[in-house]
């Protein structure tokens, strides 16, 4: 993609996993980065969530956060795996909280709520996908987004507390890119065509099937400096917790 021309025909789509994390986590470099790319426009959203069992008693962030500080050893919790955005948005919660969480990482959300289930950890951050049905079933309990706003897909939880809602806040979602030194004329154009598919109805159910919310694209600038300043979070946070991608 990055050495397609930049002519506006040919579209990435990618996640911030993908531009934003992967790269920063392994020890072979990357031939190409997010500067590589014109960012165009966000597509979609996918909200986190802060998971527990029905069994732990918790009932908000806030019970698990004093949990957590009152506890003589780490709270363990289960991710999708070293240096994935669940991964690094618990480290984020920890360094914003106070609280001491220790990671217990699987190859994949799928993998790992089985043993949230089964009682191996108390709790986790994951998207919706795997875990809605156990949501709905009453046997996980959301607590908390990890988005700065509620979910349309489950409206009645709430953002984190302050001060970890301002910090667990990475770009994460679905999003188109167009080779570097396109011209800012076609990558202007694509913004209110992105958004007409935004707003069918057939976006929005394929949207729900799969965890994400649709989002305004807004413009190609703003959306470069969300990507730029994000970037650097991450950037930040895998510095901050040594994460590695074996």
């Amino acid at each position: 993609m990055a050495r397609s021309p930049a002519d506006g025909l040919t579209l990435l789509m990618a996640t911030s996993t993908t531009l934003g994390i992967s790269r920063r986590c392994t020890a072979t470099a990357w031939s190409t980065s997010v500067r590589d790319f014109a960012p165009v426009s966000l597509v979609a959203s996918v909200p986190f969530f802060l998971v527990t069992t029905a069994d732990t008693g918790w009932t908000t962030a806030k019970d698990l956060l004093e949990a957590a500080r009152s506890s003589a050893v780490p709270l363990q919790y289960g991710s999708a795996g070293n240096g994935s955005p669940h991964h690094l948005a618990m480290e984020m919660l920890q360094k914003a909280s106070g609280a001491k969480f220790e990671h217990v990482p699987y190859k994949g959300s799928q993998l790992a709520i089985p043993d949230l289930l089964g009682g191996r950890f108390k709790l986790m951050v994951t998207d919706l996908t795997p875990a809605i049905a156990h949501i709905k079933s009453g046997r996980l309990r959301a607590l908390a987004t990890t988005a700065p706003q509620r979910s349309a897909m489950l409206p009645d939880v709430p953002r984190l507390p302050r001060p970890a809602s301002r910090v667990c806040r990475p770009w994460r979602g679905k999003a188109s890119f167009a080779p570097a030194g396109t011209p800012k004329s076609v990558v202007d154009r694509s913004p209110p065509r992105s958004n007409r598919i935004v707003a069918s109805d057939a976006l929005k159910q394929r949207c729900a099937a799969i965890g994400c919310d649709g989002a305004d694209t807004g413009e190609p600038a703003d959306f470069a400096e969300r990507v730029e300043n994000r970037s650097a979070r991450w950037t930040q946070v895998v510095q901050d917790s040594g994460a590695k991608v074996d």
